[in-house]
């Protein structure tokens, strides 16, 4: 049945239903999701059809599911990356605490300049320097742990590393913008490592906004595969409730 305030409503579709049976369809569904919820049932009924709807961009749900008239699916984008949890479980993140020089470092943005709300490292060749956000991080070699978990990585993803650049969340306030790894002389794939407390990893495509999270935790690697950088910008957005730890 219908909630109250429906009834006209159904009289009326069922005239334009035996004009035009697709159109009448359409227009009703429409209708119901605008409507303001008045009741249980009819919230109720709300609810699911906003679900159906939702369904349409998540999933890529036909929509004759919701009109009776088949049309293509809508499928949403999806980021080109390889998730494998807890692959490096056994690294221990105060080694690379203790062997890392990690320090905050200051950006300078319209005008302004700031502490960075996290610590970085940069390890490269002597002679890569890397500049960006105002500032230039000056190159430090692998460190016996990270030389270790870049052979293990390349194993792993056919692929050799000569950098790393190393973040530290000391909380959930720390945080890195929207952004894409996507420098002339950077290389793909590009791997990420996490330890520590588990952080969220958001991926946005770049033309639908669309957008990817997972949730890492310590030891998972998330590989982004070539056209990644070019299609997708990424951050770790800062959590209000974050469990109390470095990553």
């Amino acid at each position: 049945m219908f909630p109250p305030g429906w009834v006209s409503e159904a009289a009326s579709e069922a005239a334009r239903e035996a004009r035009d049976p697709v159109a009448a369809q359409q227009e009703a569904v429409v209708r119901r999701v605008r409507v303001r919820p008045r009741g249980v049932g009819h919230a109720a009924d709300q609810a699911a059809w906003r679900a159906r709807l939702l369904a349409v961009w998540s999933e890529g749900v036909t929509q004759q599911d919701l009109f009776g008239a088949a049309e293509p699916a809508v499928k949403a984008p999806t980021p080109s990356v390889i998730y494998l949890p807890a692959l490096f479980a056994d690294y221990r993140l105060e080694a690379f605490e203790a062997e890392l020089p990690l320090r905050q470092y200051s950006a300078s943005m319209y005008g302004r300049t700031f502490p960075v709300p996290r610590l970085e490292c940069w390890l490269a060749p002597p002679d890569l320097h890397y500049g960006f956000g105002g500032r230039v991080i000056e190159p430090h070699p692998f460190s016996p742990t990270v030389e270790d978990l870049e052979r293990k990585g390349g194993a792993v993803t056919a692929h050799s590393y000569e950098t790393c650049f190393a973040n530290l969340y000391r909380s959930g306030q720390d945080t890195i913008a929207w952004h894409a790894d996507d420098e002339p002389w950077m290389s793909e794939p590009i791997a990420s490592v996490s330890f520590g407390v588990t952080r969220r990893f958001v991926l946005r495509h770049n033309e639908s906004g669309h957008k990817r999270e997972y949730q890492l935790g310590h030891g998972d690697l998330l590989v982004m595969l070539p056209g990644t950088q070019a299609a997708w910008k990424h951050c770790v957005p800062r959590q209000a409730f974050c469990k109390s730890g470095n990553r």
